[in-house]
């Protein structure tokens, strides 16, 4: 698993039933298992299954050995939230940014950083909504920033200021 990467693509029931299998088969085989990695793995696959990731989440940050571990759950937790539309999701994605602008190279915390200010524009509700990919997440937030953006030269012609001196 890549930090840089988006971890929330939706998935069937099925398919996470038999990614918690994977995971808890690797628990029990590997002689040295990264128990941070596989919890991470098995509170996604959790979460596509409807349950409720926020004890997980608070488990996981209290385990945390520092920024990049925070980061880790941080961002995962926010990309599921967001895929979903759920209310704390960008907070959770500007967290895991921050935490994480040291373990990203550059062209990573870019791509990472653009991203999440995009994704900001995303309505997020209490209930949420059915889950989307990254990429109908990311046309969403796109076409909803240049309405917003239109709106308000809109707001500023129909006010009678001049839109280029302010």
């Amino acid at each position: 698993m890549k930090l840089a990467d988006w971890h929330a693509d939706p998935m069937s029931i099925q398919e996470a039933e038999q990614r918690l299998l994977q995971t808890r088969e690797v628990t029990r085989n590997s002689t040295k298992p990264d128990y941070f990695e596989l919890q991470l793995r098995e509170m996604i696959a959790r979460f596509w299954l409807g349950r409720d990731i926020q004890s997980d989440m608070q488990h996981l940050l209290s385990q945390c050995k520092g920024d990049e571990q925070e980061a880790w759950v941080y961002t995962v937790c926010g990309q599921l939230y967001m895929s979903c539309k759920r209310n704390g999701a960008s907070q959770m994605l500007q967290t895991g940014l921050g935490k994480a602008s040291r373990v990203y190279s550059a062209r990573e915390y870019l791509k990472v950083m653009k991203q999440t200010e995009l994704l900001a524009n995303i309505i997020e509700t209490q209930a949420g909504s059915p889950a989307v990919n990254l990429e109908t997440l990311l046309t969403e937030a796109s076409v909803i920033k240049k309405l917003s953006e239109k709106n308000v030269y809109n707001h500023q012609s129909d006010t009678g200021k001049d839109d280029i001196s302010g």
